[in-house]
């Protein structure tokens, strides 16, 4: 990314406590989604809110009483997806299914396997995805220098706690719709993902007008670098035109998973997040030479472009179910 100096030492010394425990993360996300299963979402929620609060009691503590910095940053954050793995842990053998949990079951039953991979693989491979792609925004945002970065940064995290609802909804549609396929309810199917593209795009709107209108109040809460506002605002504002698209890509992924397709939603996600945004963006940088706008159009023309196709082919399939 061509990063420096007291970049480049911070980021080396979080990463050393991180990856080696990000087994901690792996195992509190596996348990959810047994949790999950079985219609219970609100352990996790009670997860993060204990987390939060330990949160700020350990990173100063450990930031600056016992003076590891960047280090205690980790660390913090570490104990509490520890924590969290261990709460659910326990929630799940409190649960319909924590009878199973014996050591004989535990052993590798490969047709299981097989099952859990054909479903899992493509899901991973599309959190893949969207990591390399953010790796390629960076990439052709740092071109404009640090303070691009730093926007953008600050922009992704307002983005974020907006996009919050439909995280939620993604969780239910993709319980429900796995439910109603098994059970044969195909039109219950078609209800669902009506109802939460209905529910989500309003949420969305509402946000996108927030962000637009609110956008410099609130990059300013974050830094009083005029250069770093105007990327983050710019940022926003475009992004605020996006929102309803991520709806559509959530949903029709979540139904198609649902649905035993999981392959589909990664080959869409290759599309949008890798293929089409980094041709747009090297058209938009290198042959037209536009400002750091190119990027953001480059963004919101691939993502409307895919998530209307996926969200088209995955109405399509329901309806053939229907038929």
């Amino acid at each position: 990314m061509g990063a420096e100096g007291e970049y480049t030492q911070d980021s080396i010394k979080y990463l050393s406590i991180i990856l080696p425990t990000l087994v901690f993360s792996a195992h509190s996300m596996t348990a959810n989604g047994i949790l999950n299963s079985l219609g219970d979402t609100t352990s996790f929620r009670n997860s993060l809110i204990v987390a939060f609060f330990a949160n700020i009691v350990l990173d100063p503590l450990l930031m600056f009483t016992f003076g590891w910095g960047v280090y205690g940053l980790a660390a913090a954050t570490a104990l509490t997806q520890l924590g969290s793995g261990i709460y659910l842990t326990i929630k799940v053998r409190q649960s319909r299914l924590g009878n199973s949990l014996t050591l004989t079951n535990l052993l590798p039953d490969w047709s299981q396997y097989k099952a859990l991979f054909n479903q899992s693989l493509p899901a991973s491979t599309n959190m893949f995805f969207i990591a390399l792609g953010s790796i390629i925004i960076t990439s052709a945002v740092a071109r404009f220098g640090e303070n691009a970065v730093a926007g953008l940064g600050i922009a992704l995290r307002i983005e974020q706690l907006v996009l919050l609802p439909t995280v939620g909804i993604n969780i239910a549609v993709l319980s429900l719709i796995s439910v109603n396929f098994g059970a044969k309810q195909f039109e219950r199917m078609d209800e669902v993902a009506n109802d939460s593209v209905r529910i989500g795009t309003i949420f969305m709107i509402l946000g996108g007008i927030l962000i637009f209108t609110f956008a410099r109040p609130l990059i300013s809460i974050f830094t009083d670098n005029n250069h770093i506002i105007d990327i983050g605002v710019g940022y926003l504002r475009v992004e605020a035109l996006i929102l309803p698209a991520y709806v559509l890509s959530f949903v029709s992924g979540a139904v198609l998973q649902g649905m035993k397709r999981a392959a589909i939603p990664m080959y869409f996600n290759l599309i949008r997040q890798l293929l089409l945004p980094s041709i747009f963006i090297i058209i938009s940088l290198v042959v037209f030479e536009t400002s750091i706008f190119g990027v953001w159009w480059s963004i919101a023309i691939a993502s409307w472009l895919t998530v209307s196709l996926q969200f088209v082919h995955m109405r399509r399939l329901i309806k053939q179910n229907i038929s």
